[in-house]
């Protein structure tokens, strides 16, 4: 039997506490994370004790985590200015990451300068022979979504709201860059080659939401997208999805092994399955482990992602 791929984490505190979970519920072994301070180290080593029996290292900083743990695979989960940084450290190290979406952001550099750093992402990982592979998840729910509602193959309306609590981000703008790779991620799953017709955006960022409207183009195709993302004060919240009109609401529950269960309900009834998170993260390291060829979300597909999400948000 084959020694259990080794995860490190970088920024194991919020959400990737639940990915250090996900990992070991799929066999891998948690080996280290890097956080900011030994303080909050002290305090997140604490935390994955209680979510996992966590018996790992931990590490303020990314290149000595690299160095003394060798790693398999780099988790990383840390605020998106440090995706790029980390990223690249971890790929030339001979990691395999796993990327919190979006691939790249940072408000200071120019939309060009963001995709040039994803580019060279993506052309790193292929050299060295590396997967990257991003986590915008969502796309993992679309097979569930065709065996409840199966529709055309080539739709022409998108629809989804997707609401979150207490995320400290009171404009709409930074709502859209944290949570609008999770629909673009559902029309880049049915529309592979999609592209955005920029004449066809409509934005509207207000205070805690962001609504927007655009046209993808995709092998001759046309798919009018609808989107809203928000802030809420406090749930409950609502996350909604579909295409040409048949929508599903998409909550979740716990499951009687512990782990979080996915729950996909509309006309075609209700489904339980994985989080799709766990889905991605268990995909990823049969990737890594080589029974699957590729990502769920490719460094391609997170680039792609990306040029949508900095248009919709008129980022030059």
């Amino acid at each position: 039997m084959p020694d259990p791929l080794r995860v490190a984490v970088i920024g194991a505190s919020g959400i990737g506490r639940h990915h250090a979970n996900w990992h070991d519920s799929v066999g891998s072994q948690v080996v280290a994370f890097v956080g900011t301070t030994p303080e909050r180290c002290h305090e997140t080593t604490k935390l994955l004790e209680q979510t996992f029996g966590y018996h790992g290292k931990s590490y303020t900083s990314v290149d000595e985590m690299l160095q003394r743990e060798r790693p398999d695979i780099v988790d990383i989960c840390s605020p998106n200015s440090t995706h790029y940084p980390a990223a690249l450290r971890a790929l030339d190290a001979g990691c395999h990451v796993l990327c919190e979406k979006p691939l790249v952001w940072d408000d200071h550099l120019s939309a060009g300068q963001m995709i040039d750093q994803a580019m060279q992402l993506q052309r790193l990982a292929e050299r060295s022979g590396q997967h990257l592979g991003m986590c915008s998840q969502l796309a993992a729910l679309l097979p569930q979504y065709d065996q409840m509602l199966p529709g055309a193959e080539t739709p022409r309306h998108f629809q989804a709201i997707m609401e979150i609590s207490g995320s400290a981000r009171p404009n709409g703008r930074e709502i859209w860059v944290d949570m609008g790779p999770h629909p673009i991620s559902l029309v880049i799953a049915r529309y592979p080659s999609a592209r955005l017709d920029p004449a066809t955006i409509q934005v509207d960022f207000g205070e805690h939401e962001a609504k927007v409207a655009f046209d993808i183009i995709a092998e001759g195709d046309r798919c009018v997208c609808e989107i809203v993302v928000r802030d809420l004060p406090r749930p409950p919240l609502r996350r909604f999805f579909g295409f040409d009109h048949q929508c599903v609401n998409l909550s979740g529950k716990p499951g009687e092994d512990g782990y979080y269960r996915a729950v996909l309900a509309g006309a075609g009834g209700e489904r339980v399955g994985p989080d799709p998170m766990h889905l991605l993260i268990q995909q990823f390291t049969r990737v890594v482990a080589g029974d699957e060829q590729e990502p769920l979300v490719t460094a391609e597909t997170a680039l792609q992602n990306l040029r949508i999400q900095l248009e919709v948000a008129g980022h030059h």
